[in-house]
């Protein structure tokens, strides 16, 4: 049965032209009820425009900025490469299919360090979206690829505007909900880090599919999320399936009142077969991942020590972190607005119902603050938060269920919560650290929305306004301080907008490559001088990133400049450049993109 954000008529909604209101408002609910279709679609294109407006403020700021959405170091070095060069290796099947060749996929390519699988190394060649990188030519992908990031926040509200509307929230809570998920710090990494998404745009889908099966409806959901999961990236879906298990104990015990071995045994068949299916139908892309990832000597080190605590500035930053939009550290971010944080704050004032949430939000919140969390959810390596999408789902469906109340609180919760924020102001002041521009803001914005809410007093109509502008506004100052250069944020260090391309071709180590004049069997290597051996057989160069748990078996691959190639001369000693042979296959970078082959000087095999 769908809970029902209803005007009661109590109170100033019981008299004069106000119940006339009341009573077309009950008049319009029943006609939606009546026909279903028609407020999902109403629905869609609130959705819509409100993701767009917030959509077009987080590009503008980087419009502004002079940036792409495009970080200079993993975003170009990484996942840029990976994508201009997925959609050249896409079109190439296409090609030769459509020319008579028949099917021919490359497996292989040699200029992946020393030769690699393609499909094994490129971590990113099974996310259904980069498949639409075949859609345009290597000059322009740099902006489908900013697109593309855009489109998988929209995904991540839709994901979650579907779990939640199934869960029986009202379309008005769904909506603020969708939004500040979708736009939570948490998210908002992957404008950064978009590998990262991942995990925050199935996770809905995955909740959705097993809220599916506990309803007894088809588990179609449940098990395509899953496998897409899967085949994507086995790292996130490593933690998902471990928050999933969680999930399916406590809503069991809700929908059982109680926990009853046989119900429970009889939902663990039903969705762990689902989840089984889902491996099986993604077991030609996982199976070859994992033994790759099992092979480093990375995944199998036993030197990864684990401290008992973060450090003492980890845990000043936390409460701050909660609604701005720096990283507490550990790739914990996890900012979401001054709405989010009266909403969890109300959400403790309720009474005694919601126990489940309350507990739930208490437990996840715990698990930000012990590292062993962190480093049992990274494979129990070294303790990391990327498993905060999850953070920022629970948190966005608090928003939507204390949305559903905002009529019910009364002067004295609201009180209580400026109570807290007193605290919160205390917290920000009294630490010097702490005592930023963002942080004053961000706790600006907490009274301000407080403060409407007391002078709206009563009425409802007003109080969904106050708590419309206070999600849009503080989604809006957070995405701000995260993007803005002059603020320290991520355009400082993001590409300007339309070089990617020129820089991607003109610093590729193939120019230097296929200017050697010598038809003989050679190679080119890494200069040790310059360069560092990393674990296995792969090599990074020392200011570079290690590969993530996400990643292969091989460091940061692309066509980007190396220590001695961005703007300077090659070295002394290096082979004078000439226009090679064709019969040596190396191909020149206006007709490939091949991701970085391992180089710095050519030399004889």
């Amino acid at each position: 049965m769908r809970e029902d954000n209803a005007i009661t008529a109590s109170g100033i909604l019981a008299h004069g032209p106000l119940a006339w209101i009341d009573r077309r408002a009950q008049r319009v609910r029943a006609w939606d009820d009546a026909h279903p279709g028609r407020g999902k679609s109403s629905y869609w294109r609130c959705f819509n425009l409100a993701f767009v407006l917030l959509a077009c403020f987080c590009v503008g700021v980087y419009l502004v900025n002079g940036r792409a959405i495009l970080w200079r170091t993993d975003g170009y070095e990484q996942y840029y490469p990976f994508f201009a060069y997925e959609g050249e290796w896409l079109r190439g099947i296409v090609s030769s299919l459509l020319s008579g060749q028949g099917l021919q996929i490359p497996a292989w390519q040699f200029g992946l360090g020393y030769g690699s699988d393609v499909i094994i190394s490129i971590d990113s060649i099974f996310d259904p979206v980069n498949l639409l990188s075949a859609l345009v030519p290597v000059r322009y992908s740099e902006y489908l690829y900013q697109v593309l990031i855009i489109f998988r926040l929209w995904l991540a509200g839709v994901g979650f505007s579907l779990y939640a509307l199934k869960r029986g929230r009202s379309r008005f809570a769904t909506l603020l909900g969708s939004l500040t998920y979708a736009f939570s710090i948490s998210l908002l990494e992957g404008l950064v880090w978009p590998g990262f998404l991942v995990g925050g745009v199935l996770f809905p889908f995955v909740l959705l599919g097993v809220e599916k099966v506990f309803r007894h409806e088809r588990p179609y959901v449940l098990v395509v999320s899953l496998a897409v999961l899967l085949a994507a990236s086995y790292y996130f879906a490593y933690m998902i399936l471990i928050l999933l298990v969680a999930y399916c104990v406590v809503r069991v015990v809700q929908i059982e009142h109680g926990f009853v071995l046989r119900p429970f045994l009889g939902w663990t068949a039903r969705i762990g077969g689902g989840v089984l299916l889902a491996a099986l139908l993604s077991c030609a892309a996982l199976v070859p991942s994992v033994l790759e990832v099992l092979s480093l000597s990375r995944a199998t080190t036993t030197e990864t020590t684990q401290s008992i605590l973060y450090s003492f500035t980890y845990y000043l930053d936390v409460m701050p972190g909660l609604v701005g939009s720096y990283s507490v550290g550990s790739d914990c971010n996890v900012g979401y607005g001054a709405a989010a944080f009266v909403s969890c704050v109300l959400l403790y004032l309720s009474g005694k119902g919601r126990r489940a949430l309350k507990v739930a939000l208490v437990a996840m919140t715990a698990m930000l603050l012990i590292p062993a969390v962190g480093s049992a959810l990274n494979g129990f390596n070294y303790a990391t938060n990327r498993w905060v999408f999850a953070y920022a789902m629970l948190v966005a469906y608090v928003v939507s269920v204390m949305a559903e109340d905002i009529g019910q609180i009364d002067l004295r919760r609201v009180l209580s919560v400026l109570g807290v924020t007193a605290v919160l102001a205390a917290w920000i002041f009294l630490i010097p650290r702490e005592r930023t521009e963002e942080n004053v803001a961000s706790l600006l914005a907490i009274v301000l929305v407080v403060a409407l809410l007391l002078v709206a007093g009563s009425n409802l109509r007003v109080r969904r306004a106050v708590l419309v502008l206070g999600v849009l506004g503080s989604l809006c100052l957070n995405m701000f301080y995260f993007i803005d250069a002059n603020e320290g944020g991520w355009a400082a260090t993001s590409l300007p907008i339309g070089s990617v391309y020129q820089r991607f071709v003109g610093d590729s180590p193939l120019n230097a490559v296929a200017q050697v004049d010598d038809d003989s069997f050679w190679r080119y290597d890494v200069d040790p001088a310059r360069w560092s051996s990393t674990t296995d057989s792969y090599r990074i160069p020392r200011n570079g990133s290690l590969p993530g748990p996400s990643s292969r078996s091989f460091s940061a691959p692309s066509t980007t400049s190396s220590p001695m190639t961005e703007g300077r001369p090659p070295p002394t000693g290096t082979t004078t450049p000439s226009p090679p042979p064709r019969s040596t296959g190396i191909p020149t970078p206006s007709t490939r993109v091949i991701p970085r082959c391992l180089w710095v000087l050519p030399s004889r095999a």
